[in-house]
């Protein structure tokens, strides 16, 4: 009996110890010790980690912020992402894709209000970029006649607004070759999943990822380790997808709070914009 009374107590204390470990939200330590900071720029990274004030060597890790789905039909989600965002300091981090005629229906022409805030938000640093025409499918995945059909028309009514975009995100990450040759000859910088392409042929590795789509508490604890960890062995460019509604949760939204000061902890020096 005495036996037995002992297997369950330590099934019991063995149990507790692992929900406490899955449950409390305590970070691991990064067992290198190597505390990144963000880089000025996107691409001109040293090429040898180079060693601070005290002679410990760094890495330099970007983090850049991609806000897909930029549209009036998520204005007030935005609002609570760019909240979280600029309270720490992350405007000139953060890449807004815009969609100039979502689902054909939210022409940005005929939403001065909502043009009027991302005004608002570019002149606090926050960058504009394109995404797509209508989100309609996988509308850039055609023919290059199709592509430069709806380019043109998307760039026309970011013209009519006065917001001009540099980089372009198509839907879903869904771009074919001749898709991809005429938004270049546009002289717009392309993201996809891994990578950044520039008009002139330069490609640059990077790291995307996304891990708010819609997570539920349970997932909050796990998605934050697999995160950081990823920050941490990045060598790269680091990017975080960001969708609106997506991340409009309770979980998501303090993944995002707790991610973004994980990451200006690590930074030993001033935080640097880091740009694309």
């Amino acid at each position: 009996m005495a036996n037995g009374r002992s297997k369950f107590i330590i099934a019991v204390l063995v149990i507790s110890i692992l929900f406490l470990s899955v449950f409390s939200g305590r970070d691991e330590e990064h067992s290198t010790g190597k505390k990144p900071v963000l880089a000025e720029e996107m691409g001109t990274l040293p090429q040898t980690p180079a060693p601070n004030s005290t002679g410990d060597v760094q890495r330099r890790v970007p983090l850049v912020i991609l806000v897909h789905d930029v549209s009036p039909v998520y204005r007030e989600e935005l609002e609570e992402i760019l909240d979280i965002v600029s309270q720490y300091g992350l405007q000139k981090n953060t890449y807004l894709f815009i969609i100039p005629d979502h689902a054909g229906q939210n022409d940005l022409r005929e939403n001065a209000d909502f043009v009027g805030y991302l005004s608002s938000l570019r002149e606090e640093g926050y960058h504009i970029g394109l995404h797509g025409y209508t989100h309609e499918g996988e509308e850039f995945n055609c023919t290059s006649e199709e592509a430069k059909a709806k380019l043109e028309k998307a760039l026309k009514i970011m013209a009519d607004v006065n917001l001009t975009p540099e980089y372009f995100l198509p839907p879903r990450y869904a771009l074919s070759e001749e898709a991809k040759t005429i938004v270049l000859s546009h002289n717009l910088t392309i993201i996809t999943r891994d990578s950044l392409l520039r008009p002139d042929g330069t490609e640059i590795a990077v790291t995307n990822r996304e891990y708010t789509w819609y997570i539920s508490p349970f997932k909050l604890p796990f998605k934050l380790r697999e995160a950081k960890k990823d920050y941490m062995n990045t060598d790269g460019v680091f990017y975080l997808s960001i969708h609106p509604k997506a991340v409009n949760n309770w979980a998501g939204m303090e993944f995002l709070k707790r991610f973004l000061e994980f990451v200006i902890k690590e930074s030993q020096e001033s935080l640097l914009t880091a740009q694309l």
